[in-house]
């Protein structure tokens, strides 16, 4: 599955740029996260500088996203994806990758793309009925 959202901010891509390595989330709370969606609280990367192989961390209310960085283009395009997560949906997701694009546009302003790209992991019935807390023999996810 795909999402895709936009934004356009009043500044110039260079100024968006560094937030995506070292930033701290306000905190509100939309009505996605009151459902239970985990609500991003900081995100940085862990060791040296942002580059192509190194991982950033985000920390969630509810556990921590780490991501290999898989592409980088400065102030222009951010590909990351999910290689390890303690949240409790980690284990129903079997790719996450994140893509964002930012373009310069007219009065110093930047329009920032986000593409959200995942995989479900495809259980048999009695690998749903085992992970919801019945009592039958487990087998290993399919996919």
């Amino acid at each position: 599955m795909k999402i895709q959202s936009s934004w356009i901010f009043d500044c110039l891509p260079e100024d968006i740029y560094p937030h995506f390595f070292c930033a701290t989330m306000d905190d509100t709370y939309p009505l996605a996260f009151r459902l239970g969606i985990p609500k991003p609280l900081s995100c940085k990367v862990l060791k040296g500088e942002p580059k192509v192989g190194n991982t950033r961390q985000c920390t969630t209310d509810k556990g921590y996203i780490q991501q290999d960085i898989v592409e980088l283009v400065e102030n222009t395009r951010l590909v990351y994806q999910m290689k390890d997560s303690n949240i409790w949906c980690k284990d129903w997701v079997s790719f996450l990758q994140d893509s964002f694009m930012l373009q310069a546009i007219d009065d110093n302003k930047t329009q920032v793309t986000r593409i959200t790209e995942f995989k479900g992991v495809i259980y048999t019935c009695a690998e749903y009925n085992c992970l919801m807390g019945i009592s039958i023999n487990c087998l290993s996810p399919l996919a």
